[in-house]
């Protein structure tokens, strides 16, 4: 008989310790295991799919459609594609990690979406060279002139008069006929 030989892969031989037995087995690390307790939460209710590694401390997210993916890897959150839709997870996750600050990597087009997305949503970005201190200073300009422009339509309705309406004539105010006194 020919057994099946197990393939060995690199992270089996990738250094490190573990509790042996089975108290090793049903250790895990208790921020590890609220962590993935809220981010199940997440996912839950934004109805993707999630999948963890424990190997490489990753969990990853799929939308509802398959064809958003986006990878935590604990101290870094990265999509597949760079969508507009990853670019909403990956601030989603973000978030909830409490993250207040927000460096981007990627093509300028991919920085340019997720910075304007993260200000609207409320983080500081940080630049992390001059190309992104340009991007950032667009950002903030085009985010600038449209919340002006916001403001002077809101400012415009609250200026605009009402329509007057008239009053009704007195005897519509009282109508004799519904009331008698005897």
């Amino acid at each position: 008989m020919n057994a099946k030989k197990k393939t060995q892969t690199a992270r089996d031989y990738r250094p490190g310790i573990s509790m042996g037995g089975a108290q090793g087995e049903a250790f895990q690390d208790p921020w590890k295991v609220e962590r993935i307790a809220l981010f199940r939460d997440l996912a839950r209710k934004r109805n993707w799919s999630m999948e963890t590694d424990p190997l490489d401390n990753r969990i990853t997210y799929r939308d509802s459609t398959g064809n958003h993916v986006v990878h935590d890897l604990e101290e870094k959150i990265v999509g597949d594609s760079g969508s507009d839709r990853e670019i909403q997870m990956m601030l989603d996750v973000a978030g909830l990690k409490d993250w207040k600050t927000l460096m981007f990597n990627g093509l300028g087009d991919f920085v340019e979406r997720a910075m304007e997305a993260a200000i609207v949503r409320g983080f500081q970005v940080e630049p992390e060279n001059d190309a992104q201190k340009e991007i950032l200073e667009t950002v903030r300009s085009r985010l600038a002139n449209s919340l002006s422009e916001s403001a002077i339509q809101e400012e415009t309705r609250e200026t605009e008069s009402p329509r007057e309406t008239p009053l009704p004539e007195k005897e519509d105010l009282y109508p004799e006929d519904e009331l008698s006194l005897n």
